[in-house]
């Protein structure tokens, strides 16, 4: 949590650059799954072999299946409400960055940015209530809402690399891959949970997942996996420079 730390307690006087904001808002929402995943190991092992999105799925989600229940939602909340608190000033300070490159940015990437921006932003917020959706009685609820996280978050990481000056190759094939794993782990939760529930209404007995296991998991891990290695890869636009001097009024 350096980024977060620092931002916090010891933030650059110079310069702002908003991708620090977008890293920190990741090491907090990272520290709701680690958190969850250690309170639900001491206090409710047994989810780890039974629960809704396990049943769906055919594994462990580890950024969704334990969020929702007690006590891990208590601590998970605080981390969540600090990533909240780093997207409201990653969105603030891009917007600025984005109406102070106008020059430079055409009129789609602008309009595009300033979209991104605000979607992710009540994105966020919207998936903090996984914590109070209890996956027993509204299943769909819970997953949509993790759907329209990976969709706008994958919305907002394109949005900075068209404001990114130079981008190189590995930058990207980042973008592009990323993309495709967001759009394709969205299939696999429809298809599964569409299909799960369309066995049960049917009086199926024995439901499972649709998507074969070992894709399902692949997917599911790398787009956690791109999630992390975007926090920590330096990959950043423009820095707003700044300058400070007193006045006093009489």
């Amino acid at each position: 949590m350096i980024k977060s730390v620092k931002l916090l307690f010891n933030p650059d006087l110079q310069k702002i650059q908003p991708e620090q904001y977008l890293r920190a808002t990741g090491e907090c929402f990272g520290l709701m799954i680690i958190s969850s995943l250690v309170l639900t190991f001491f206090f409710s092992p047994e989810l780890f072999n039974d629960n809704p999105i396990l049943r769906r799925l055919g594994y462990n989600s580890i950024f969704i299946s334990f969020l929702s229940y007690v006590p891990a939602n208590y601590i998970a909340l605080i981390f969540g409400v600090f990533g909240v608190y780093f997207a409201i000033h990653y969105n603030r300070y891009d917007l600025l960055r984005t109406r102070l490159n106008n020059t430079r940015l055409n009129h789609v990437k602008d309009k595009f940015s300033i979209y991104t921006n605000l979607t992710y932003l009540f994105s966020l917020t919207a998936f903090l209530l996984v914590i109070f959706v209890n996956p027993e009685i509204y299943p769909w609820a819970n997953i949509v809402i993790f759907m329209q996280f990976i969709f706008f978050r994958g919305l907002v990481v394109v949005a900075n690399y068209f404001e990114y000056n130079n981008p190189d190759k590995f930058y990207k094939n980042y973008i592009i891959i990323n993309s495709i794993t967001s759009i394709i782990f969205i299939g696999f939760l429809l298809v599964n949970y569409i299909n799960y529930d369309s066995c049960l209404k049917a009086g199926g007995a024995g439901c499972k997942n649709t998507i074969p296991l070992y894709l399902g998991v692949f997917i599911d891990y790398i787009w956690i996996f791109q999630g992390a290695l975007y926090t920590f890869l330096p990959f950043q636009g423009e820095s707003i420079k700044l300058q400070y001097s007193a006045s006093f009024n009489d």
